[in-house]
Protein backbone atom coordinates (compact mmCIF):
# COMPACT_ATOMS: atom_id res chain seq x y z
CA UNK A 1 0.00 0.00 0.00
CA UNK A 2 1.50 3.45 -0.95
CA UNK A 3 2.64 5.73 1.84
CA UNK A 4 0.41 8.52 3.12
CA UNK A 5 -2.64 6.58 2.00
CA UNK A 6 -5.28 5.82 4.56
CA UNK A 7 -6.61 2.33 4.45
CA UNK A 8 -10.27 2.23 3.56
CA UNK A 9 -12.17 -0.02 5.94
CA UNK A 10 -15.62 -0.87 4.72
CA UNK A 11 -18.30 -1.42 7.29
CA UNK A 12 -19.62 -4.87 6.65
CA UNK A 13 -22.43 -4.72 9.15
CA UNK A 14 -24.49 -1.91 10.56
CA UNK A 15 -26.35 -2.39 13.77
CA UNK A 16 -29.31 -0.07 13.42
CA UNK A 17 -30.64 0.76 16.86
CA UNK A 18 -32.29 4.14 16.29
CA UNK A 19 -36.03 4.43 15.76
CA UNK A 20 -37.56 4.34 12.30
CA UNK A 21 -37.97 7.76 10.68
CA UNK A 22 -41.73 8.25 10.57
CA UNK A 23 -41.65 10.38 7.42
CA UNK A 24 -38.78 8.58 5.68
CA UNK A 25 -38.81 5.29 3.82
CA UNK A 26 -39.83 2.11 5.61
CA UNK A 27 -37.25 -0.65 5.94
CA UNK A 28 -37.32 -4.16 7.34
CA UNK A 29 -37.31 -4.24 11.15
CA UNK A 30 -34.32 -6.50 11.86
CA UNK A 31 -33.76 -5.34 15.43
CA UNK A 32 -33.56 -8.56 17.45
CA UNK A 33 -34.75 -9.37 20.93
CA UNK A 34 -33.45 -12.43 22.79
CA UNK A 35 -35.20 -14.51 25.43
CA UNK A 36 -34.07 -17.63 27.26
CA UNK A 37 -36.56 -20.42 27.95
CA UNK A 38 -36.16 -23.73 29.79
CA UNK A 39 -37.50 -27.00 28.38
CA UNK A 40 -37.57 -30.29 30.31
CA UNK A 41 -38.01 -33.91 29.31
CA UNK A 42 -37.09 -37.32 30.64
CA UNK A 43 -35.00 -40.19 29.35
CA UNK A 44 -36.57 -43.48 30.47
CA UNK A 45 -34.30 -46.49 30.86
CA UNK A 46 -36.75 -48.94 29.34
CA UNK A 47 -34.77 -51.77 27.77
CA UNK A 48 -32.01 -54.23 28.71
CA UNK A 49 -29.89 -57.10 27.50
CA UNK A 50 -27.89 -59.63 29.50
CA UNK A 51 -25.33 -56.96 30.44
CA UNK A 52 -26.91 -53.54 30.71
CA UNK A 53 -30.14 -51.66 31.18
CA UNK A 54 -30.34 -48.72 28.78
CA UNK A 55 -32.47 -46.08 27.12
CA UNK A 56 -32.24 -43.71 24.12
CA UNK A 57 -34.14 -40.51 23.36
CA UNK A 58 -34.14 -37.89 20.59
CA UNK A 59 -34.23 -34.57 22.39
CA UNK A 60 -35.61 -31.87 20.09
CA UNK A 61 -37.50 -28.65 20.75
CA UNK A 62 -40.98 -28.94 19.27
CA UNK A 63 -43.11 -25.91 18.50
CA UNK A 64 -46.11 -27.82 19.86
CA UNK A 65 -44.38 -28.66 23.16
CA UNK A 66 -44.69 -27.03 26.55
CA UNK A 67 -43.83 -24.29 27.42
CA UNK A 68 -42.52 -23.20 23.99
CA UNK A 69 -45.97 -23.25 22.35
CA UNK A 70 -47.50 -20.98 24.99
CA UNK A 71 -44.54 -18.59 24.98
CA UNK A 72 -44.38 -18.31 21.18
CA UNK A 73 -48.12 -17.71 21.06
CA UNK A 74 -47.69 -14.85 23.52
CA UNK A 75 -44.70 -13.32 21.69
CA UNK A 76 -46.58 -13.64 18.39
CA UNK A 77 -48.61 -10.63 19.48
CA UNK A 78 -45.48 -8.48 19.33
CA UNK A 79 -43.14 -10.11 16.77
CA UNK A 80 -43.55 -11.61 13.29
CA UNK A 81 -40.47 -13.85 13.04
CA UNK A 82 -38.37 -16.01 15.36
CA UNK A 83 -35.56 -18.55 15.45
CA UNK A 84 -33.94 -20.72 18.10
CA UNK A 85 -30.28 -19.76 17.92
CA UNK A 86 -28.77 -21.98 20.63
CA UNK A 87 -29.66 -25.01 22.75
CA UNK A 88 -27.69 -26.30 25.75
CA UNK A 89 -28.65 -29.78 27.00
CA UNK A 90 -27.93 -31.00 30.53
CA UNK A 91 -28.99 -34.02 32.57
CA UNK A 92 -29.48 -35.04 36.21
CA UNK A 93 -30.67 -38.25 37.93
CA UNK A 94 -34.42 -38.58 37.70
CA UNK A 95 -37.24 -40.84 38.82
CA UNK A 96 -36.23 -43.96 40.75
CA UNK A 97 -32.56 -43.06 41.08
CA UNK A 98 -30.53 -43.83 44.19
CA UNK A 99 -26.98 -42.75 44.83
CA UNK A 100 -25.78 -46.31 44.11
CA UNK A 101 -27.44 -46.27 40.67
CA UNK A 102 -26.05 -42.81 39.97
CA UNK A 103 -22.50 -44.06 40.46
CA UNK A 104 -23.04 -46.88 37.93
CA UNK A 105 -24.69 -44.85 35.17
CA UNK A 106 -23.03 -43.69 31.95
CA UNK A 107 -24.67 -40.99 29.84
CA UNK A 108 -23.80 -40.61 26.17
CA UNK A 109 -24.98 -37.90 23.77
CA UNK A 110 -24.34 -36.42 20.36
CA UNK A 111 -25.64 -33.45 18.38
CA UNK A 112 -27.69 -34.68 15.41
CA UNK A 113 -29.66 -32.13 13.41
CA UNK A 114 -30.50 -34.49 10.55
CA UNK A 115 -31.51 -38.15 10.75
CA UNK A 116 -32.17 -39.39 14.27
CA UNK A 117 -32.34 -43.11 14.92
CA UNK A 118 -33.59 -43.04 18.48
CA UNK A 119 -35.36 -46.40 18.80
CA UNK A 120 -34.27 -48.12 22.00
CA UNK A 121 -32.25 -51.10 20.81
CA UNK A 122 -28.68 -52.24 21.32
CA UNK A 123 -27.60 -51.44 17.74
CA UNK A 124 -28.65 -47.80 18.03
CA UNK A 125 -27.00 -47.54 21.46
CA UNK A 126 -23.68 -48.84 20.11
CA UNK A 127 -23.94 -46.51 17.10
CA UNK A 128 -24.56 -43.58 19.43
CA UNK A 129 -21.63 -44.40 21.71
CA UNK A 130 -19.21 -44.78 18.80
CA UNK A 131 -20.22 -41.75 16.69
CA UNK A 132 -17.45 -39.24 16.02
CA UNK A 133 -19.10 -36.37 17.90
CA UNK A 134 -20.45 -38.39 20.85
CA UNK A 135 -19.51 -37.73 24.46
CA UNK A 136 -19.80 -40.25 27.30
CA UNK A 137 -19.92 -39.07 30.89
CA UNK A 138 -20.85 -40.21 34.39
CA UNK A 139 -23.32 -38.48 36.68
CA UNK A 140 -21.80 -36.10 39.21
CA UNK A 141 -22.76 -35.89 42.87
CA UNK A 142 -24.08 -32.32 42.82
CA UNK A 143 -25.36 -30.21 39.97
CA UNK A 144 -26.00 -31.36 36.43
CA UNK A 145 -23.95 -32.77 33.56
CA UNK A 146 -23.43 -30.67 30.44
CA UNK A 147 -23.96 -32.83 27.35
CA UNK A 148 -24.55 -30.69 24.23
CA UNK A 149 -24.18 -27.07 23.15
CA UNK A 150 -25.27 -26.43 19.57
CA UNK A 151 -27.13 -24.33 17.01
CA UNK A 152 -30.26 -26.28 16.03
CA UNK A 153 -31.74 -26.79 12.58
CA UNK A 154 -35.45 -26.24 12.00
CA UNK A 155 -37.27 -29.07 10.25
CA UNK A 156 -40.85 -28.51 9.13
CA UNK A 157 -43.43 -31.30 9.28
CA UNK A 158 -43.15 -32.11 5.61
CA UNK A 159 -41.91 -34.93 3.40
CA UNK A 160 -40.45 -32.43 0.93
CA UNK A 161 -36.69 -32.07 0.68
CA UNK A 162 -35.68 -28.84 2.39
CA UNK A 163 -32.34 -26.98 2.16
CA UNK A 164 -29.86 -27.07 5.03
CA UNK A 165 -29.20 -23.42 5.83
CA UNK A 166 -26.93 -21.89 8.47
CA UNK A 167 -28.75 -21.35 11.73
CA UNK A 168 -28.29 -17.56 11.50
CA UNK A 169 -30.45 -17.53 8.35
CA UNK A 170 -33.27 -19.63 9.77
CA UNK A 171 -35.91 -17.08 10.74
CA UNK A 172 -39.48 -18.33 10.42
CA UNK A 173 -42.96 -16.79 10.70
CA UNK A 174 -43.85 -17.08 14.35
CA UNK A 175 -47.45 -17.98 13.53
CA UNK A 176 -46.27 -21.27 11.96
CA UNK A 177 -44.51 -22.53 15.11
CA UNK A 178 -46.78 -25.62 15.54
CA UNK A 179 -45.22 -27.11 12.38
CA UNK A 180 -41.60 -26.54 13.49
CA UNK A 181 -39.20 -29.02 15.08
CA UNK A 182 -35.79 -27.67 16.07
CA UNK A 183 -33.28 -30.55 15.94
CA UNK A 184 -31.51 -31.65 17.98
CA UNK A 185 -29.59 -34.17 20.00
CA UNK A 186 -29.71 -37.86 20.80
CA UNK A 187 -29.12 -38.87 24.42
CA UNK A 188 -28.61 -42.38 25.79
CA UNK A 189 -27.91 -43.89 29.20
CA UNK A 190 -26.74 -47.32 30.38
CA UNK A 191 -25.86 -49.01 33.64
CA UNK A 192 -24.82 -52.60 34.48
CA UNK A 193 -28.11 -53.51 36.17
CA UNK A 194 -30.15 -55.45 33.57
CA UNK A 195 -32.83 -56.46 36.09
CA UNK A 196 -33.67 -53.07 37.60
CA UNK A 197 -37.12 -53.07 35.98
CA UNK A 198 -39.12 -50.10 34.76
CA UNK A 199 -39.54 -46.70 36.39
CA UNK A 200 -35.95 -45.49 36.19
CA UNK A 201 -35.23 -42.31 34.17
CA UNK A 202 -32.95 -39.32 33.79
CA UNK A 203 -34.16 -35.72 33.72
CA UNK A 204 -33.08 -33.74 30.65
CA UNK A 205 -33.11 -29.95 30.55
CA UNK A 206 -32.54 -27.62 27.62
CA UNK A 207 -31.57 -23.97 27.89
CA UNK A 208 -33.13 -22.47 24.77
CA UNK A 209 -32.10 -19.06 23.39
CA UNK A 210 -34.79 -17.62 21.11
CA UNK A 211 -34.45 -14.54 18.89
CA UNK A 212 -37.41 -12.44 17.77
CA UNK A 213 -37.63 -9.71 15.12
CA UNK A 214 -40.23 -7.79 13.11
CA UNK A 215 -42.06 -5.88 15.83
CA UNK A 216 -45.78 -5.36 15.30
CA UNK A 217 -48.59 -3.80 17.30
CA UNK A 218 -51.72 -5.85 17.83
CA UNK A 219 -54.82 -3.98 16.63
CA UNK A 220 -56.84 -5.32 19.55
CA UNK A 221 -55.00 -2.85 21.82
CA UNK A 222 -56.77 0.12 20.26
CA UNK A 223 -60.30 0.29 21.62
CA UNK A 224 -61.09 3.85 20.52
CA UNK A 225 -62.18 4.94 17.05
CA UNK A 226 -60.45 8.35 17.49
CA UNK A 227 -57.02 9.32 16.13
CA UNK A 228 -56.60 12.71 17.83
CA UNK A 229 -54.73 12.59 21.13
CA UNK A 230 -57.03 15.14 22.80
CA UNK A 231 -59.78 12.50 22.79
CA UNK A 232 -58.98 10.08 25.63
CA UNK A 233 -59.15 6.39 24.71
CA UNK A 234 -62.26 4.67 25.98
CA UNK A 235 -61.70 1.45 27.87
CA UNK A 236 -64.52 -1.06 27.34
CA UNK A 237 -66.81 -1.64 30.27
CA UNK A 238 -67.66 -5.07 28.87
CA UNK A 239 -65.57 -7.15 26.48
CA UNK A 240 -64.72 -10.70 25.46
CA UNK A 241 -64.62 -13.02 22.49
CA UNK A 242 -67.37 -12.90 19.87
CA UNK A 243 -68.88 -16.16 21.08
CA UNK A 244 -69.63 -14.58 24.49
CA UNK A 245 -71.44 -11.69 22.79
CA UNK A 246 -73.50 -14.02 20.62
CA UNK A 247 -74.35 -16.38 23.50
CA UNK A 248 -75.31 -13.47 25.75
CA UNK A 249 -77.75 -12.13 23.18
CA UNK A 250 -79.18 -15.56 22.32
CA UNK A 251 -79.72 -16.61 25.94
CA UNK A 252 -81.28 -13.30 26.99
CA UNK A 253 -78.50 -12.25 29.36
CA UNK A 254 -77.99 -9.33 26.98
CA UNK A 255 -81.14 -7.77 25.53
CA UNK A 256 -80.84 -6.05 22.10
CA UNK A 257 -82.22 -2.52 22.14
CA UNK A 258 -81.33 -0.92 18.79
CA UNK A 259 -79.18 -1.39 15.72
CA UNK A 260 -79.39 -5.18 15.51
CA UNK A 261 -80.51 -5.44 11.90
CA UNK A 262 -78.61 -8.70 11.36
CA UNK A 263 -79.03 -12.30 12.49
CA UNK A 264 -77.49 -12.56 15.96
CA UNK A 265 -76.53 -16.18 15.30
CA UNK A 266 -74.10 -14.97 12.61
CA UNK A 267 -71.99 -12.95 15.06
CA UNK A 268 -68.39 -14.03 14.62
CA UNK A 269 -69.02 -15.27 11.09
CA UNK A 270 -70.76 -13.10 8.50
CA UNK A 271 -71.57 -10.08 10.71
CA UNK A 272 -69.19 -7.21 9.89
CA UNK A 273 -67.89 -4.38 12.08
CA UNK A 274 -69.95 -1.87 10.09
CA UNK A 275 -73.12 -3.75 11.14
CA UNK A 276 -72.20 -4.38 14.78
CA UNK A 277 -70.68 -1.04 15.82
CA UNK A 278 -72.99 1.39 17.64
CA UNK A 279 -75.53 -1.34 18.41
CA UNK A 280 -77.14 -0.87 21.83
CA UNK A 281 -78.02 -3.67 24.25
CA UNK A 282 -79.05 -3.94 27.90
CA UNK A 283 -77.34 -6.15 30.48
CA UNK A 284 -80.30 -7.85 32.15
CA UNK A 285 -78.40 -8.45 35.41
CA UNK A 286 -77.81 -4.72 35.98
CA UNK A 287 -80.34 -3.15 33.55
CA UNK A 288 -77.53 -0.90 32.21
CA UNK A 289 -77.40 -0.10 28.50
CA UNK A 290 -74.15 -0.51 26.56
CA UNK A 291 -72.96 0.57 23.09
CA UNK A 292 -70.70 -1.74 21.06
CA UNK A 293 -67.59 0.29 20.18
CA UNK A 294 -65.18 -2.51 19.19
CA UNK A 295 -65.93 -5.44 16.90
CA UNK A 296 -62.82 -7.27 15.62
CA UNK A 297 -63.51 -10.52 13.76
CA UNK A 298 -59.86 -11.26 12.98
CA UNK A 299 -58.78 -11.13 16.63
CA UNK A 300 -62.11 -12.56 17.95
CA UNK A 301 -62.78 -9.60 20.23
CA UNK A 302 -65.57 -7.15 21.06
CA UNK A 303 -65.99 -4.31 23.53
CA UNK A 304 -68.78 -2.06 24.71
CA UNK A 305 -69.08 1.06 26.84
CA UNK A 306 -71.95 2.24 29.00
CA UNK A 307 -74.41 4.41 27.10
CA UNK A 308 -74.36 8.02 28.22
CA UNK A 309 -77.66 9.84 28.03
CA UNK A 310 -77.57 13.66 27.99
Amino acid sequence: MPKNTKQQIRRTRQNKTRAQNAVGTSSVDNVRAVRKFMVFSKLPIENSNSEYAYGIKAFNVSGQGSPIADLLDDYGRLYEQYRIRRIIVRTTPGSGYTNDLRLKTYVTARVDVDQQFAETNISNLKALINAENSVTKTLIERGNVLLCDFKPQCRINSTASLPVLPNALQFYPIGDYPTHIWKGAIVGALLPEPSIGLGLSLTLSAEVDVEFRGRVTNPVLFTSEHLNQDVPPVQPDQSGDLASLKNGLLTGALFPISGFTFNIGNIGHSVTAAEALDCVYRDQSTMIKYVITVYDVENDYWGAVEEVTL
